[in-house]
């Protein structure tokens, strides 16, 4: 690691920048994110999440037809063509439904864990986890955790036993959540783009695995 990316992250790490300023810095086209690699396995009995609060809930592979409501949704950030665009990539999108109505999904790419620079290629026995969504109005309903749950069983049942996702070092939600799906940390990151000219990704640490 260079002495710069080391200066950088020493600044992070030390709570000096706050990510309130760093989004200040992205509007002005400046990025600079940390962020950590997980590896999510087989799920053991003691991670099993609580059923969720929802009505007959239903776990299935999305496609078109969701989309058009999906890219309905208030404050959703991906539109319906976006999302034609990630299926039509080779990802795959698992979904939650209670009564036919759309509680959220993630998607799961089979051939590459890509984010922010990091590029890793897949073995058949690996997946990588993104773009996880739960619409508003279920949240705190226990959705995200049966969702996430029960994707990773059925990539098991499948012979993916080694599933790889990324949340950004400010993110604590997420990293709680991943703490309590017993999700183990192997490796951490620094990101920084300027000006949508240069952009490069530094390993901060690996992690035993």
């Amino acid at each position: 690691m260079s002495s710069i990316a080391r200066k950088t992250w020493n600044v992070l790490r030390h709570g000096l920048i706050v990510q309130t300023v760093l989004d200040v810095l992205l509007k002005v086209g400046i990025e600079i994110s940390p962020f950590y690699l997980f590896e999510e396995g087989i799920f053991g009995d003691e991670f099993r999440p609580a059923a969720p609060d929802l009505n007959d809930p239903v776990i299935s592979i999305f496609g078109p037809e969701e989309f058009g409501s999906i890219g309905r949704i208030p404050d959703h950030k991906d539109s319906e063509a976006r999302l034609l665009e990630l299926l039509k990539a080779g990802n795959e999108c698992y979904g939650l439904k209670t009564q036919d109505v759309i509680v959220g999904y993630t998607w799961v790419n089979p051939n590459e864990c890509r984010y922010r620079g990091l590029c890793i290629p897949l073995g058949n026995d690996e997946a990588y986890l993104f773009n996880m969504m739960v619409v508003r109005a279920f949240r705190g309903k226990n959705a995200a955790a049966y969702l996430r749950y029960s994707c990773v069983k059925e990539l098991e049942r499948q012979g993916r036993t080694k599933c790889l996702s990324v949340s950004s070092y400010f993110t604590a939600p997420a990293l709680r959540f991943k703490e309590k799906l017993g999700a183990k940390i192997i490796g951490l990151y620094l990101h920084v783009e300027l000006f949508g000219r240069w952009g490069r990704t530094w390993t901060l640490k690996n992690y035993a695995r």
